[in-house]
């Protein structure tokens, strides 16, 4: 090493590190430090696309000297091409800790950071360090209003949202009802642009369910609104966009019903569990489930498959996905408080066998009502929600069928809420809408409906 400046408080060294092979030398960039001085990198903290970078200088105290400004470097690259800087160009004299806030970084990738010190005009650097940003939640184009309990799907291309309301329908808020279907084109970086209205004024409902089969929207079962009182239907309606028009499908069999869960499988779609309102003080919970085949004959395109076990709680506001050829069903709930056994069905090989139900066990979090949930590629994401105990929540959750683990992801960074809208989008997942409400002594107060949209982006291996 050799000494580049002399000071009478300490020595800046150069140096650079070498190897020899043969008659070859190769020399690494040139590198300095002072004698005593220190700054080095300590640790990053992740929130989603955001990361707090935390370094220490030490021995200024010691040389009873100062630096004019520091920092840190950082880049995509490890050898620092194209570098960005945070700096914090104020004189300090003192040991400890400081801060460099970096938002907005892309997600699933690698970091390189560097620590440096100024001292006389001259930048002197720490050794380099690495983070990773992983997964994690874009916001994108909000709905027009606000809109909660409203139905979703994706066609592959666009995703189709409607049959919502601007409003909570309980705590003595005033019903209300959006009829209007959006499309929203992830890809293209679109707003929410109207493209059709539920057909029939006189069943105008949300909480229903909704499935896309062979290029068609079916819409059906759901809370009806009637002056004075809401109630629970049974018809389906179907959307056919190459005709821009709906028509009546069919009655749900046996019973009306809102709040029922609906996936498809193998071509054939499938409706289960919910609750019927009987009068305003009776409710009828279900854990029967009816499975669809457009290809059938029009009277018998629906028939029962096999219901959730005897063992299984009965169930409303639960939420469903499918990965690789199996439905999953978690949550929901029976009354007031939420279930907390999950469930995962097989469906029938043919129309002569019913499927099969299972239990799921392991859920590592809290049991929930209300909550949201998408498929991407080979894996689930789960999350959202409320309890009676704690109101709305914001945590998510990967599930891997796999080996049936579950593990937690970057919480949702929207408000925590419940009656989001959810639907997997090829390799990210959306969540659209829905409403927050705090809970106290189990009744709810301070609700709010939502219009913001997040997608989310999984971790991808390095």
């Amino acid at each position: 090493m050799s000494g580049l400046l002399t000071h009478s408080r300490w020595i800046a060294y150069i140096f650079k590190a070498y190897a020899i092979s043969g008659e070859r030398s190769v020399y690494g960039s040139a590198m300095s430090f002072f004698w005593g001085v220190t700054v080095n990198f300590v640790e990053a903290h992740i929130a989603n696309d955001s990361v707090n970078v935390m370094c220490i200088i030490q021995g200024l105290e010691a040389r009873q000297t100062s630096i004019e400004e520091y920092g840190i470097i950082y880049s995509e690259n490890p050898d620092f091409s194209q570098a960005s800087t945070y700096n914090i160009p104020q004189p300090r004299s003192f040991d400890g800790p400081f801060s460099c806030p970096l938002p907005n970084l892309k997600f699933n990738i690698t970091y390189y950071v560097k620590p440096y010190l100024k001292i006389q005009g001259a930048e002197y650097y720490g050794v380099s360090a690495s983070f990773r940003v992983g997964g994690g939640w874009q916001q994108v184009s909000p709905l027009p209003s606000p809109l909660s309990r409203a139905c979703i799907v994706y066609t592959g291309q666009k995703v189709w949202l409607g049959s919502g309301t601007p409003l909570p329908i309980d705590g003595g808020f005033q019903n209300n009802y959006d009829a209007n279907f959006w499309e929203f084109q992830p890809d293209a970086a679109s707003s929410w642009l109207p493209f059709t209205e539920f057909p029939d004024p006189s069943t105008k409902r949300i909480s229903t369910s909704a499935f896309y089969l062979f290029d068609k929207l079916y819409v059906g079962c759901g809370y009806n609104f009637t002056p004075g009182f809401v109630g629970s239907i049974s018809t389906f309606f179907v959307y056919d966009p190459s005709t821009n028009t709906w028509q009546f499908e069919d009655d749900f069999p046996q019973t009306t019903r809102a709040e029922a869960v609906s996936f498809v499988i193998n071509g054939k779609a499938y409706v289960g569990t919910g609750i019927r309102i009987i009068d305003q003080n009776n409710r009828e919970y279900f854990n029967n489930f009816f499975e669809f085949d457009p290809n059938r004959p029009p009277d018998m395109r629906w028939r029962p498959v096999a219901p959730l076990p005897a063992t299984a709680s009965r169930r409303t506001s639960a939420t469903a996905f499918t990965v690789q050829g199996k439905a999953y069903l978690l949550g929901g709930a029976n009354g007031v408080f939420e279930v907390s056994d999950n469930w995962v069905f097989t469906p029938p090989a043919n129309d002569s066998e019913q499927g099969s139900w299972a239990p799921l066990t392991g859920f590592p979090g809290k049991a929930r009502k209300y909550a949201s949930g998408f498929v991407i590629g080979d894996k689930a994401y789960y999350g959202l929600g409320e309890t009676a105990g704690d109101g709305a929540l914001k945590d998510f959750w990967e599930f891997n069928p796999a080996d049936n683990s579950w593990r937690p992801v970057t919480p949702f960074q929207g408000k925590p809420r419940a009656r989001a809208a959810a639907v997997g989008i090829g390799d990210r997942g959306l969540v659209a809408g829905g409403d927050g409400r705090r809970i106290v002594n189990n009744n709810f107060f301070e609700p709010k409906t939502y219009s913001d949209c997040w997608i989310y982006i999984p971790d991808q291996p390095q």
